[in-house]
């Protein structure tokens, strides 16, 4: 049965971001944009997130950019909850708007020049956007319902809908929902209209994923961050140029999270969220 939840707590957040200035080179010469340049530097990270030690070396040769800091961002979650809930009720909720052009583009190239025998039997799994939850799950045996979506601009917000959803629905105790991308690819940038100038924020690299759980009774002494008030409202400015924006909208509600007061998160495509610390017995009127 059913029990909407008007709220959601924060069991933990982590990230796999690069650090400020930290840039990786991309080569345009081949599949890029033809009046970029022969190269460009993006916020990402310099060295490619796969060789990392926490990734494990077989998931390595199998996985892309993306997937790969998926992965890291989600281990780092789990480590924090030492109380977790049985594989089976853990769900993995993840949006991922550009998909794995960083393994699906030079296998296409191989397929073009070479023919099919010469690539590799993951490209079929390693590039779509569904990638990195599906690499996620199996590899950490997560048990639960599992979701990817795909909207580059309210995917994120889609994506805490659907964790939600899940709670409510009583289909899960813990849902770990984030955004993961990676856009160290030529192809990539061909996205952006050679009259448009390439994004000058936000990381264009990384992932953030959150714990979430059904309101619990902790002590008023130990807070528990909460969500609340998922909405859509009409847009009223012009959408901030950021390199992935289902990523900064992520990193947006991470970074609030250190807030003393409620504050709104803008989840892109309309979509805020309201994030406050939990209030005491005596704000309930329950001293």
């Amino acid at each position: 049965m059913r029990k909407p939840l008007h709220e959601l707590e924060i069991a933990a957040a982590a990230t796999a971001l690069p650090p400020d200035g930290e840039r990786a080179t991309v080569d345009l010469r081949r599949s890029g944009p033809p009046d970029r340049g022969d190269t460009v530097d993006l916020p990402a990270f310099a060295t490619d997130p796969r060789t990392d030690p926490a990734v494990p070396a077989p998931l390595r040769r199998r996985i892309d950019r993306f997937a790969a800091v998926a992965h890291l961002a989600v281990n780092r979650v789990l480590a924090d909850l030492p109380d977790r809930p049985p594989r089976e009720r853990i769900g993995v909720f993840l949006v991922n708007a550009r998909a794995g052009w960083s393994y699906g583009e030079p296998e296409l190239a191989l397929l073009v020049d070479q023919g099919a025998e010469a690539m590799h039997a993951y490209q079929a799994t390693a590039w779509f956007p569904a990638a990195a939850q599906g690499e996620v799950t199996i590899d950490l045996d997560l048990r639960g319902c599992a979701k990817t979506t795909a909207g580059r601009a309210s995917g994120f917000a889609e994506a805490l809908w659907l964790a939600r959803d899940a709670l409510e629905r009583d289909a899960v105790d813990l849902a770990l929902v984030g955004a993961a991308e990676s856009l160290v690819n030529g192809f990539v940038l061909r996205d952006w209209p050679a009259e448009q100038a390439l994004p000058d924020s936000g990381p264009a690299e990384g992932a953030v994923v959150f714990a979430l759980r059904r309101p619990t009774d902790e002590p008023a002494d130990h807070p528990a961050t909460r969500l609340h008030d998922l909405r859509h409202e009409p847009e009223t400015a012009t959408p901030q140029q950021v390199w992935a924006p289902t990523l900064s909208a992520a990193a947006d509600l991470y970074a609030a999270l250190a807030a003393a007061a409620p504050a709104d998160v803008d989840l892109g495509g309309g979509f805020r969220i309201t994030v406050h610390p939990r209030r005491s017995n005596s704000e309930h009127g329950t001293e």
